[in-house]
């Protein structure tokens, strides 16, 4: 298969390695968060990417140990603990330790206790909801924090992918499977878990940014002017909106992917 479009944005990256670029600051209160305890604690942050509306956005940041009282968070955020551990605590006194390599989601609106047990390091996808009110997830209204894993594929069944839409075509029938995990109030934001077999797909002008976690196996991303850029598990990147070029998959795909935009077909 090959890909007509001349040029394509870029395949974004995101890792830890980024920090050095970053820039460092006190950690302010606001009405969403006030610092507990003494000491003025830093974070280093880097932007890796945000949508052109700047109503999502990838970074990376560190930060000092620290204690935070959070009080209705203004977005859905999806974080994977890149090293650490903390403890989240809602306000009915339920709490969770997570540690190095847990992947969580904190929807707009939660409020409680934000414990870090040691300083840490993550990846946070946000979402600025367009519409203020509670969010959603696919069991209905939700504020509690959702762990996040592929594990639950394993009790589903795969089915023919179709490639049916402009922005897609496949090399022949490939089997997959996808779970839902949350989806936002305004419909712009989902996080899923995804399994797909080995394929090799066709990308036309991808409609939406989506950010992409490996958990198991290879793809291998090619733009139309030759660059290319492989991952594998534990690597983390961003589709941007607009990108063309082939994916390639030799081996059975995990992932936990945060989606921003609206599918053409919906």
């Amino acid at each position: 298969m090959s890909v007509s479009a001349a040029t394509s944005p870029a395949v974004v990256k995101v890792t830890a390695a980024q920090l050095s670029s970053g820039s460092r600051s006190r950690i302010e209160n606001d009405r969403h968060m006030r610092v507990v305890g003494p000491g003025a604690p830093r974070v280093t942050d880097f932007v890796a990417y945000e949508s052109r509306d700047k109503h999502w956005m990838v970074d990376v940041s560190a930060y000092d140990q620290t204690e935070l009282a959070l009080n209705s968070w203004p977005v859905d955020e999806l974080m994977f603990l890149l090293e650490g551990e903390l403890e989240i605590q809602d306000l009915a006194g339920n709490s969770r330790v997570y540690k190095s390599g847990d992947i969580f989601l904190m929807p707009q609106g939660f409020s409680g206790a934000w414990r870090e047990h040691t300083s840490i390091k993550k990846i946070a996808i946000s979402h600025v909801p367009s519409s203020n009110g509670s969010a959603k997830s696919s069991d209905g209204l939700q504020k509690g924090i959702l762990s996040v894993s592929v594990d639950v594929l394993d009790s589903k069944t795969l089915a023919p992918m179709t490639a049916g839409e402009p922005y897609l075509s496949i090399d022949h029938a490939r089997r997959f499977v996808e779970s839902p995990i949350y989806r936002s109030q305004d419909g712009r934001f989902q996080v899923q878990v995804k399994r797909f077999e080995a394929m090799t797909i066709a990308l036309k002008n991808w409609p939406i940014d989506e950010f992409m976690h490996i958990q198991r196996g290879h793809v291998k991303l090619t733009t139309p002017d030759g660059n290319k850029t492989v991952h594998g598990p534990g690597s983390s990147f961003v589709l941007p909106r607009g990108f063309s070029g082939q994916w390639e998959q030799d081996d059975t795909l995990d992932m936990i992917t945060a989606e921003y935009g609206i599918w053409p077909e919906q």
